[in-house]
């Protein structure tokens, strides 16, 4: 038997485990290496026009996690830790930034932003995981492209926010309630999720607005438009009094100052003005004006009576001096911590069969994760931009006032891919 160094519980037990059969060395060397973090690699522009929604993301995460910790952190004490890495909103970046997980041994990747490289990223993770399935990789994105889990559902991948379809039904309910939306301009960028997107808007809005009539529907390219005065003149000349948008990060900040120092008097559905500096773009002209369709208002914590909501937002904002936009990474984090410790494990493989058909009581209400094809379902808000509300945005003194709250059976879509355990 080699010689035992009697300098501390964990050397002892590690030797121990070496002189013991292979099967007990691989179980004891796990054991001793129990209160080692656990990471995860956060994705998500953080240089370039978009750096902000970078910014704003490693906020959330980094707040998230630290609760976390701060009460024992997961499988009996082991911390979560992140790992930012800015893929430049590129999707060749998002590839890379899954060989830097490989590299690094992080067995879980987390991706915000954008559509298409969400759509890299799962396509490497995907590959690796075939070819390491000892290794395999946990896959979390927030993007909401319906294809992820219409198209290409992956046992290891889950989608922690709406997807494109979820969204629009929200919106478009919202808008039913609405007697003078009459002539819809709709405007949303060139890549996947604006082109998914303009499909079901066009679908739904026929449906539940048949009165309605689209007088205009035209693509932007993404992060490429400088000046939006040319798309604000084709929508006043088209005679519309509403603008439907999906766009989001600095091309919506740049398109509602267009709307703001035109005077163009349109009510905008958007699907992302909440923050990233929207708000304070348009400021006082965007009041009743900007109906913004969400999985959260902070001021759902007043009409609802939410105090644990409140509570949250408030915490985060001493934190970190933001407003809490992003409920869906807080959801994310708890559910993960939550699969974990019912797992035992931060094996990838446990951990998903775990999060399949979970649900949790979030501050805003109950959320499942839908076990066929690893989609959150939750319920939305559509709030309009209004003055003298608790919680007012960005500093601006103006806040999103929520109206209406749709629930799971209103924004539920039909599972359309299902997800299979590997073998």
């Amino acid at each position: 038997m080699p010689n035992i160094r009697m300098n501390g519980i964990r050397d002892i037990g590690l030797t121990l485990c070496l002189a013991a059969n292979t099967v007990l060395a691989i179980n004891c060397s796990a054991t001793a290496q129990t209160k080692d973090p656990i990471k995860f690699l956060f994705m998500d522009p953080m240089s370039g026009p978009f750096a902000l929604i970078g910014e704003i993301g490693v906020a959330h995460s980094k707040f998230a996690i630290d609760r976390i910790n701060a009460r024992g952190g997961v499988l009996g004490g082991r911390k979560l830790e992140m790992v930012p890495y800015d893929d430049k909103l590129s999707p060749q970046e998002a590839v890379a930034g899954v060989q830097a997980a490989v590299d690094q041994g992080i067995r879980i990747v987390v991706h915000n932003t954008g559509a298409a490289l969400a759509s890299a990223a799962l396509e490497a993770v995907n590959k690796h995981n075939q070819r390491n399935p000892e290794k395999s990789i946990l896959f979390i994105s927030y993007s909401q492209d319906s294809t992820l889990t219409d198209k290409t559902c992956n046992y290891y991948m889950f989608r922690f926010s709406p997807n494109s379809d979820m969204n629009i039904a929200a919106m478009t309910v919202s808008m039913a309630d609405d007697k003078n939306v009459k002539k819809i301009y709709v405007l949303n960028q060139d890549y996947s999720y604006g082109r998914s997107v303009q499909e079901a808007f066009r679908s739904m809005i026929s449906q539940k607005l048949p009165g309605t009539e689209i007088v205009g529907d035209e693509l932007h390219p993404l992060a490429k438009i400088k000046d939006f005065s040319p798309y604000v003149a084709k929508i006043k000349a088209a005679g519309a009094d509403t603008v439907f948008t999906s766009s989001w990060g600095s091309d919506l900040q740049l398109f509602a100052r267009a709307v703001r120092d035109a005077g163009l008097p349109v009510k905008l559905y958007t699907s992302a003005a909440g923050g990233f500096g929207t708000p304070t773009a348009i400021g006082d002209a965007g009041i009743d004006r900007i109906v913004d369709t969400a999985p959260i208002s902070m001021n759902v914590a007043v009409t609802e009576k939410r105090a644990e909501l409140e509570k949250l937002g408030d915490e985060f904002k001493t934190a970190t001096k933001q407003d809490l936009y992003y409920i869906v990474i807080f959801e994310a984090m708890e559910m993960l911590a939550r699969a974990m410790d019912k797992a035992g494990s931060a094996e990838p493989k446990l951990i998903a069969a775990a999060l399949g058909g979970m649900e949790y009581d979030s501050p805003v209400g109950k959320v499942s994760m839908r076990a066929e094809d690893h989609q959150l379902l939750m319920p939305m808000y559509s709030s309009v931009f209004q003055k003298g509300l608790k919680y007012d945005v960005e500093g601006t003194g103006i806040g999103w006032n929520p109206v209406r709250r749709a629930e799971l059976a209103d924004v539920t879509q039909p599972v359309k891919c299902r997800v299979s355990p590997p073998q």
